[in-house]
């Protein structure tokens, strides 16, 4: 059964207020170790925080696209356009180095 009504809004904020590093998160005992978990490598990182919504949206890919585009030229008016890559010839090139180079040289170079 999946979160419903109000509770769908909490779980939202508490995941926002978790990205953000805000500790309130952690007054709810089921996110407390989520948090401390993850403190040390998220202290300092910056999210941003994207927002979005599916209403005449075309695809999950247009909603999410067009969410962070519109935030990205309203926080920074003076950059140029975003870059947007679509992900298919990205994974595909992706798959074949790592069929042709393996998976521990493909893992070593990505991380």
């Amino acid at each position: 059964m999946g979160v419903s009504g109000l509770g769908k809004a909490i779980s939202w904020r508490c995941r926002t207020c978790f990205w953000q590093g805000t500790p309130r998160p952690v007054r709810f005992r089921s996110s407390g170790n989520q948090v401390s978990a993850h403190a040390a490598w998220m202290k300092g990182k910056k999210f941003l925080m994207v927002p979005f919504h599916f209403l005449a949206a075309e695809s999950i890919e247009s909603a999410l696209l067009k969410g962070y585009t519109d935030l990205v030229l309203k926080q920074f008016p003076d950059k140029p356009y975003p870059a947007l890559v679509t992900s298919t010839a990205l994974l595909q090139n992706a798959a074949q180095s790592r069929a042709s180079m393996g998976d521990a040289k493909f893992f070593e170079i990505l991380n």
